[in-house]
């Protein structure tokens, strides 16, 4: 569920406020009434706090998705528990899902949160408050700029991060390069292979198809829980 603002119109002086504070054109003032586009609103509650009539804007709650839950048992290792969101179809707002998936993890496990690429509000609500973050990019002039902009994010929520480089031995160095620059930890580097992908695509792990990678990966857990030190 999402929660939704709406206008109560005989309580509404029509000021104007709501709609110009709204960040999302959620909110169209016309002559007689406050327009409310349930599709566009985030549910922040800016337009409430602004508005000078008592109780002209309530909070309402409609379904945006779902949540669902399982978990992988593996001979090997523990349990994992397992987390996802589904948006309905049409739906553009993933903020709300995304705070409900992260209310059923378990903060006494280690949990690992696979955000949405971009770095509008879903990436930022799933990094929030989390203590570290893995950037994954390739080494060509998009992945350069991505990373570019995700990194910003991250100096601007104070949040320590490393970079892993997918198919590095593709494209070209200037990833390297502004990592380098910028003092920017590279953890990984994770060339093009095709058995790699194809178990990728068969929802194999690929530490399961070469072991060595099962090592860098502990290796890198390592590192990043001694920068941290848990």
């Amino acid at each position: 569920m999402s929660s939704v603002w709406t206008a109560i119109w005989h309580r509404c002086s029509l000021c104007g406020l709501c709609s110009e504070a709204c960040e999302f054109n959620a909110l169209a003032q016309s002559k007689t009434h406050v327009l409310v586009f349930a599709d566009l609103c985030h549910g922040c509650g800016v337009c409430s706090y602004v508005c000078p009539e008592d109780g002209a804007i309530t909070e309402t709650e409609r379904r945006i998705g779902m949540v669902e839950t399982g978990v992988f048992q593996d001979m090997n290792t523990h349990d994992v528990l397992f987390s996802q969101g589904r948006l309905d179809v049409g739906e553009l707002m993933a903020t709300p899902l995304i705070k409900a998936v992260r209310k059923t993890s378990d903060p006494a496990r280690t949990v690992i949160i696979d955000a949405p690429p971009g770095t509008s509000c879903p990436l930022v609500e799933t990094v929030r408050g989390v203590d570290y973050c893995l950037l994954v990019t390739e080494p060509t002039p998009f992945g350069l700029n991505d990373l570019e902009l995700a990194v910003g994010v991250m100096r601007l929520l104070s949040l320590p991060f490393g970079v892993i480089i997918n198919r590095s031995d593709s494209g070209d160095n200037q990833v390297k390069n502004y990592c380098q620059l910028e003092g920017i930890p590279v953890l990984m580097e994770i060339p093009f292979r095709r058995d790699l992908a194809e178990a990728y695509s068969k929802g194999i792990p690929f530490v399961q198809i070469d072991e060595r990678y099962r090592t860098l990966f502990q290796q890198m857990v390592v590192k990043i829980r001694q920068e941290l030190e848990l």
